[in-house]
């Protein structure tokens, strides 16, 4: 066992043991909130247990099933702090630091599901759960999950959103982000980000997506590499594999374009300085041609 952590656990079991006896409930003084804000008390709530931290080893001891997920996404470390009220309602905050805002973002895509409606409060993009809510605002990724519903667990809740989101430093945007946000009017609910395994090959690695309308398949695809030779290495060796799946319509100066054997959609992909980008899922070559045209306009802007 690691002689420094041991200390550590020992002084959490004790405190534990010590809410345990005061009937559940001790206020912060008694027991250090960790990285969470004093204000996450606010409103009659109190620590029902002390707070716990993991890191990317020790995470799976916490959430086994999921630490795989989080990992992919880059995840630096996890913070858990449960509170209570005197009316017995619960709540457990999980508080998980990606390293990144768009690490952030792409876990957050990836867990939302496409029927969950975002809202914005702050810097932070959340959606609400029954009982509770879930967001991220820079690079933190949030839960707050109450132990049943209730409407005053569920304003709770969303005040948390905002006192977490205070409690994070502020930062730029991605450029990539803004692009598809700003310059390509994607709607928040249609971007994505990849950290790994893009288009289900392990060599496509943080790839931006932008879809315009959620009901349909077609949606922008950008990544920036380090230099054009790596960008146009990158593109070739996804053409090399789309070409399992997908016809030659016609070749490019900058890329292809193909045509899916199956589902006979329409698929653009090229690079240009060091941007590897296109469009996928079009219905049509005029469709493609069209959203081809929009992405390939901004990419100066964006630092072609």
């Amino acid at each position: 066992m690691n002689a420094r952590k041991f200390p550590r656990r020992i002084h959490a079991w004790l405190t534990a043991f010590a809410v345990a006896l005061a009937g559940g409930l001790t206020s912060a003084s008694a027991v250090p909130l960790g990285v969470f804000p004093e204000a996450v008390l606010e409103g009659g709530w109190a620590i029902a247990s002390p707070a716990e931290h993991f890191d990317t080893e020790t995470i799976f001891n916490k959430i086994d099933g999921a630490a795989d997920q989080f990992i992919q996404y880059g995840l630096k470390q996890a913070d858990f702090l449960s509170l209570r009220n005197e009316a017995g309602l619960e709540i457990m905050i999980e508080r998980y630091d990606m390293a990144a805002f768009e690490n952030a973002l792409g876990l957050f895509a990836a867990q939302r599901g496409k029927e969950k409606r975002v809202e914005r409060q702050g810097g932070a993009w959340w959606y609400a759960i029954n009982p509770g809510a879930i967001g991220f605002s820079g690079s933190i990724y949030f839960k707050v999950v109450g132990n049943k519903p209730d409407a005053g667990l569920q304003e709770k809740a969303v005040r948390l959103i905002g006192v977490l989101d205070k409690s994070v430093s502020e930062s730029a945007l991605p450029a990539t982000f803004t692009l598809l946000l700003e310059q390509l009017k994607v709607p928040f609910e249609g971007i994505s980000f990849e950290k790994n395994d893009a288009f289900q090959y392990h060599f496509a690695r943080e790839f931006w997506f932008g879809k315009a309308r959620k009901e349909e398949p077609q949606r922008w695809f950008l990544h920036e590499a380090k230099r054009p030779e790596e960008a146009g290495k990158l593109r070739d060796q996804l053409l090399e594999n789309f070409l399992f799946d997908f016809d030659l319509i016609k070749r490019l100066d900058t890329g292809a374009i193909l045509k899916h054997k199956y589902l006979k959609t329409f698929t653009q992909l090229e690079a240009l300085g060091v941007w590897v980008f296109g469009v996928e899922g079009a219905p049509d070559e005029s469709a493609l041609a069209s959203a081809s045209q929009a992405i390939t306009a901004i990419l100066p802007k964006a630092g072609k």
